[in-house]
């Protein structure tokens, strides 16, 4: 599938999804109410997945997938005020590309590449901490480290072409939560816990919605 938008104020967002971003999808004109409105920039106003929840938590497994050349990157917007965020992007085929762009404001980010990611990883957190799990760092090479910033290069520089649409890139900012960042599948993180919201909304009702089946295949 191709376009997948979320906007919530209090409630979650968590479901599994494959993307593929060569798929047809709706004119930017059509999408951009839609579109959280950090990501309403020039370069960003046709993301194949967004996210927006002000006070929720985002549990998303994504899988990149399709072989065609026309449109490989896929566009990934997440942004929360205070909730969590749990990002595992646990596949991602030969001939596709992926760029993410996760933003809290006082949430903590986490969010597990795939193990053939080749990019630059940019970190930033005015007060937290930012961590980089133990296969990911096997791999990595810090290229600028400073209280608030991290800035990470992931496979050799000198093996990237020169158009960046046929590369990675991750950059995650919170101003005061903690950012980790490690490989799907070889790196183990804590998935945040519901949001104050959801865990109300459970004393009174047993069914909980799981937003991927709102979607068709």
């Amino acid at each position: 599938m191709n376009d997948i938008v979320f906007t919530t104020r209090r409630n979650d967002i968590s479901g599994t999804w494959h993307i593929d971003p060569s798929l047809p999808r709706p004119s930017s004109q059509d999408r951009i109410g839609r579109i959280p409105r950090r990501f309403r920039r020039a370069s960003d106003l046709s993301p194949n997945v967004a996210f927006s929840s002000r006070h929720g938590a985002i549990r998303a497994s994504l899988a990149l997938s399709g072989t065609s050349l026309e449109s490989p990157k896929a566009l990934m917007r997440m942004t929360t005020r205070t909730g969590n965020m749990h990002i595992d992007v646990f596949q991602k085929g030969p001939e596709r590309y992926v760029d993410i762009d996760a933003y809290s404001r006082r949430g903590n980010i986490i969010v597990l590449l795939p193990h053939n990611f080749k990019g630059m990883i940019e970190l930033g957190s005015r007060r937290g901490r930012m961590d980089i799990l133990p296969s990911l760092a096997k791999t990595a090479r810090i290229l600028k480290a400073t209280d608030d910033r991290l800035l990470i290069l992931v496979g050799a520089i000198e093996t990237f072409p020169s158009d960046s649409i046929l590369s990675d890139h991750c950059q995650l900012y919170s101003r005061s939560g903690n950012l980790c960042v490690g490989f799907s599948g070889q790196d183990t993180a804590p998935v945040p816990e519901m949001s104050l919201w959801k865990k109300l909304e459970g004393l009174f009702s047993k069914d909980r919605v799981d937003l991927s089946q709102a979607v068709p295949p």
